[in-house]
């Protein structure tokens, strides 16, 4: 279906299709609309053509009696014909006449003061004139007065679907796996839709101008609506490919006046709030109620010679004062006795806002923001104490296990031979638990710099692409070994950055450590490339093998982990000197869960 929709010369076949069901539709709707009128489905062909015919003939009786009256060739004229005329007076003399009783299929007579003027059509029709034509027509279209029926059902269908079809392929290109807008598409729409209607209204009304001009204004007339319907059809298909990207109302001329108007009022506005707020609250009072008793001047000028208009304005003026001062004054008591339950240590309770407005409202939120500061900076207190208590204890816990066995194994080590097996085993023994304390004493020492700032960073521009990709290369064993498939995703090439490579690579290495440590053998990770407006987002996807039930702020801490059992080979560091190394580079790193799904997200500015 995708192909189709691209498809160009699909798309030019179906335009050129519409056009044909278009007139084929438009002309068997004439045909079925002049058959119902002359009621083609309900007499028979022979009193069809007698109705038509008949009124073709009547029309006849007149030409003849002009051509009488002006003396003219009355035999010339019908020669080549399928009439027959007479003409008698009233008295039933016979002037002139060539019809000699042939067998007819009707006759008209039309009077005068002096004659009487009949017209024949011969039921034999030996010559090609307009009314052997018209009974051809006739009983041609009576045979066929209900395939025309069909003919216009099958062509509105095909013409719906054809239409259909243009629609959803409308903006959609080859190259491009999304709506592209083309030239006639950036044209505002508004300016495109007032041009076409214009052209259509004064083509439309050329074409009737010469429509009577015999075959020359048919033709025109032809092509005239030939050109209307591709214009009608280029505006719907940009109409559809606007509705599909969004820019069917901002990308019109009305669109953009009304936004530059709303954008000026919008400045004025905060112009005059921004100086008004910094008028004192006495000044400003002063000053509305300056405005007040202006308006009310103004009032009692224009309507000093009707009291009645004067009592009631007196009246609703003072009804207003009164209400204005009034919730003030609740206002004001809201405010006081929520700073008295602040004065008295109840930093749970806040004052309510609704309805308040101005001073009030800000001051009133300002107290709330008290009681909300006062909660974090006890919380983020309580949170330090907790956090420094964690980190004696599993430093602690790290660094005892690994120098326990270097402790034992070494004793071990000096009573057994060196060429014993066993002596063997203990020294790897010794070497593992020694580079796992090495790298935990790395890891705390890089930890600190990092936190302190005490870390040098030489700023250069970084292909984020390239650099994610071979971390992810030097990774590949370790992946395998975790039984991890890493999935990559590149959204765009050549994506640079202002970073330290060296520092950034750190930042992959611990987040791709992570993946290999805690992830569920078995399972995918995914790692994305993604540029949205001016920010470059590297997303680190995967499954945990334990529960995540610990909130995401502690775990970007020290000596966290997501296995609280602590048994994996991690010092808990990771996620803490990342996050670091990332703000240092002036980018922000987002941890997010969802279950036993661990997301991390690091952002940068995109380098222009």
């Amino acid at each position: 279906m995708k192909n189709l929709k691209c498809s160009l010369p699909m798309k030019i076949t179906a335009v050129i299709l519409s056009y044909v069901m278009a007139l084929v539709l438009v002309l068997s709707t004439v045909a079925v609309a002049v058959m119902g009128y002359f009621n083609f489905y309900f007499n028979s062909s022979k009193n069809v053509q007698e109705n038509i015919l008949s009124d073709m003939v009547y029309g006849e009786c007149y030409t003849l009696a002009g051509y009488h009256d002006l003396g003219r060739e009355i035999d010339y004229y019908y020669k080549d014909s399928n009439l027959f005329y007479t003409i008698e007076t009233v008295d039933g003399k016979n002037i002139a006449s060539n019809y000699k009783g042939e067998k007819i299929i009707t006759s008209q007579q039309h009077y005068t003061e002096d004659y009487i003027y009949t017209v024949y059509l011969a039921d034999e029709m030996q010559e090609n004139d307009i009314f052997s034509i018209v009974r051809q027509l006739i009983i041609t279209g009576h045979k066929l007065r209900y395939a025309m029926i069909v003919f216009v059902i099958l062509s509105l269908i095909a013409f719906i679907v054809l239409l259909c079809y243009l629609y959803c392929s409308a903006g959609h290109r080859d190259a491009y796996s999304y709506i592209k807008l083309n030239a006639m598409d950036k044209i505002p729409f508004d300016i495109y839709t007032a041009a076409v209607a214009t052209v259509s209204i004064f083509g439309t009304m050329a074409m009737l101008d010469i429509f009577y001009e015999g075959a020359e204004g048919v033709i025109a007339l032809f092509f005239g609506c030939t050109v209307l319907y591709f214009l009608l059809l280029g505006l719907t298909m940009t109409f559809a490919t606007r509705v599909k990207t969004g820019t069917l109302f901002t990308n019109t001329v009305i669109y953009k006046v009304f936004k530059c108007l709303f954008k000026v009022i919008k400045r004025i506005a905060r112009f005059t709030v921004y100086h008004l707020r910094r008028i004192p609250l006495i000044w400003r009072f002063i000053l509305e109620l300056a405005v007040i008793l202006f308006f009310e001047f103004v009032f009692f000028a224009f309507n000093c010679y009707e009291p009645d208009n004067l009592a009631v304005g007196f009246i609703l003026i003072n009804i207003i004062l009164l209400a204005v001062v009034l919730h003030i004054a609740i206002t004001l008591n809201r405010i006081k006795k929520g700073g008295e339950r602040l004065a008295a240590g109840d930093y749970e309770h806040k004052i309510d806002t609704k309805y308040m407005f101005l001073d009030f409202k800000g001051f009133a939120e300002t107290l709330n923001n008290i009681n909300d500061g006062m909660q974090i900076a006890l919380n983020e207190k309580i949170k330090s104490e907790r956090f420094k208590t964690e980190l004696i204890t599993n430093v602690s816990h790290d660094i005892k296990t690994p120098l326990t066995s270097i402790v034992n194994y070494v004793d071990l080590l000096k009573k057994e031979q060196i060429e014993n097996q066993t002596a063997v085993e203990y020294i790897s023994v010794i070497d593992r638990h020694s580079e796992r304390l090495k790298k935990l004493v790395v890891d705390l020492v890089e930890a600190s710099k990092a936190t302190t700032g005490n870390i040098v960073v030489n700023f250069e521009s970084c292909d984020v692409g390239v650099l994610l990709q071979q971390a992810l290369g030097e990774f590949d064993e370790r992946l395998k070994k975790a039984q991890v498939i890493p999935l990559l995703k590149i959204e765009r090439e050549n994506v640079i950055i202002e970073a330290d490579a060296r520092h950034l690579w750190r930042v992959f290495e611990n987040l791709l450590s992570n993946i290999c440590k805690y992830s569920q053998s078995g399972t995918r990770a995914y790692i994305e490339l993604l540029v949205r407006e001016n920010k470059v987002l590297v997303v680190f996807k995967n499954i945990s093998n334990y529960q995540i039930d610990i909130p995401k702020e502690e775990l970007m801490e020290r000596f966290v982990r997501g296995d609280k059992s602590r048994n994996t080979e991690g010092s808990g560091l990771g996620l803490s000197i990342a996050k670091s190394l990332v703000e240092l580079q002036n980018g922000e790193i987002k941890i997010e869960t969802d279950g036993d799904l661990f997301k991390a997200t690091v952002e940068f500015e995109l380098k222009q």
